[in-house]
């Protein structure tokens, strides 16, 4: 799921694209809905937001305009919807993630070497497309209220989650406890987005410096661990 596409995927939408339409969506659960849904996402795969054509949707999903107009009030409504599908699909991986770590750390050295995995993952070079969108989605919610009312109710489900998992980290003596769960939980997501900024003019910055970076700030600054830590069985 990666795109070649390195210019920031933002879209102005004050206009709608499309046919004005006055039938609204006919509920979440339809099979006209679920293909032009699809279509949208494997276009989104290669194609940033601006690019994606009534025509284009129409010919992927084999669905008729008329079809298309019945489900969505106009092609912004879709892809919208699938941007904020997709970005759902991501947010609730992480938090399936966490809380399986939460519930397995059974040790600070467990819950360190735990989270470096994560951050290997969440950090990975190839997913520079899934940090583009949700750049993209910040940018679209200041231009929409009803689009930011959607994202942020998906967004505080992934900031409660590192919260939770932050507080009982602290309530075991795993983290220390002079910052707040919900300030840790906001650092953790501003730098997996700020990982685009080294991805953006081209000379990336090599993972392994990322990655060791963002292990110090966990381990040294918010779990109080000394550098080799993880080469010492005594850590508890």
């Amino acid at each position: 799921m990666q795109t070649k596409n390195t210019k920031p995927a933002t879209r102005a939408s004050p206009k709608q694209r499309g046919r004005p339409q006055k039938h609204q969506a006919q509920g979440d659960d339809h099979p006209t809905r679920d293909a032009l849904i699809r279509a949208a996402l494997a276009l989104l795969e290669t194609l940033h937001p601006d690019e994606l054509t009534l025509d284009k949707i129409l010919v992927a999903s084999g669905v008729s305009k008329g079809s298309l107009y019945h489900q969505f009030a106009d092609l912004n409504a879709l892809i919208d919807e699938a941007l904020l599908l997709d970005f759902g699909r991501g947010v609730y991986a992480d938090i399936e993630a966490i809380t399986h770590l939460t519930k397995q750390a059974d040790s600070k050295l467990a819950l360190a070497r735990g989270l470096r995995l994560i951050t290997q993952i969440s950090q990975d070079p190839a997913l520079k497309h899934r940090r583009l969108r949700r750049a993209s989605l910040i940018l679209r919610a200041q231009l929409d209220k009803e689009f930011s009312r959607k994202l942020i109710v998906i967004q505080r489900d992934l900031s409660r989650a590192l919260s939770e998992l932050i507080l009982k980290a602290q309530d075991k003596g795993w983290m220390i406890e002079t910052f707040s769960p919900a300030a840790g939980a906001t650092l953790v997501q501003a730098y997996s987005l700020g990982r685009l900024v080294g991805q953006i003019d081209g000379d990336d910055l090599p993972p392994q410096e990322w990655n060791q970076m963002i292990n110090t700030i966990i381990e040294q600054g918010m779990m109080g661990l000394p550098a080799d830590a993880l080469n010492e069985d005594t850590v508890n």
